[in-house]
């Protein structure tokens, strides 16, 4: 089964107090659940969610071997939907890479090919979600890949801002750039940008949909199209002072 991952950024020094408050949100609430906990390190049976007010810190914390919600190392754990052929994964702490210089959090949502393709999840259902989750989650910037397209961000090209944040010169189906993107890059290029199904304000930043159908890294016409809106935004424009 292939699927579409969003992948969405925060900088703040988020705990997993975070969890509840994402899972919390209307659009969460009605999309995701149920949502279930495979407990791999007990091995016990997985514990399933029926809501978020069933969010369970204490047992998350156990499960993971942290005493601590305010963490200082990194844990990751997901939350599935396999029914509706999603999942959930969050990730606390990443330290510094090559590719960046500000420790990150990290929220995925992933969505099978199978219920895109079939109508049960559609743009009309993804974008609220993602703009909900860009106000709870406190997202910076985010970015969609298929399977394809994640097998190449390994040699994705990309530059840093003044704060450490990374950026990709890449859009895929969705992709949102936070304030300090925006002010960084330009908003005069951000309104100079027409190859997009919608180009929205949201939270302070601005969230661009390349187009109604997901992006298909593998399909010719889909990277023309973003590559039309990486030339009308001038994101290589930015490589040249920072490549080694």
């Amino acid at each position: 089964m292939s699927y579409i991952t969003i992948t969405m950024i925060a900088y703040q020094d988020h705990n997993l107090e975070i969890v509840k408050k994402v899972l919390s949100g209307s659009i969460a609430q009605e999309m995701l659940f149920p949502l279930e906990f495979r407990r791999t390190k007990s091995r016990r049976e997985p514990y399933t969610l029926a809501n978020a007010a069933e969010f369970d810190l204490s047992l998350l914390l156990e499960e993971l071997d942290y005493g601590d919600p305010y963490l200082s190392e990194y844990p990751s754990f997901t939350l599935n939907n396999r029914d509706r052929g999603l999942s959930l994964k969050f990730g606390f702490n990443l330290e510094p890479t090559q590719s960046t210089t500000q420790k990150s959090q990290v929220l995925m949502l992933s969505l099978a090919d199978r219920e895109i393709v079939d109508g049960s999840i559609g743009l009309a259902t993804v974008r609220p979600l993602v703009e909900e989750f860009i106000s709870t989650f406190m997202v910076k910037y985010a970015y969609a890949s298929d399977a394809q397209a994640i097998k190449t961000l390994g040699r994705a090209k990309h530059f840093k801002l003044p704060q450490g944040f990374t950026c990709n010169v890449r859009l895929g189906w969705i992709s949102f750039f936070g304030k300090e993107y925006v002010n960084y890059i330009g908003r005069d290029r951000f309104n100079r940008l027409e190859t997009c199904f919608e180009k929205l304000d949201v939270n302070d930043g601005i969230l661009i949909v390349l187009q109604e159908e997901p992006f298909q890294y593998a399909n010719e016409k889909h990277r023309v199209r973003e590559a039309q809106a990486i030339a009308e935004l001038g994101l290589e424009d930015f490589l040249d002072d920072q490549e080694d």
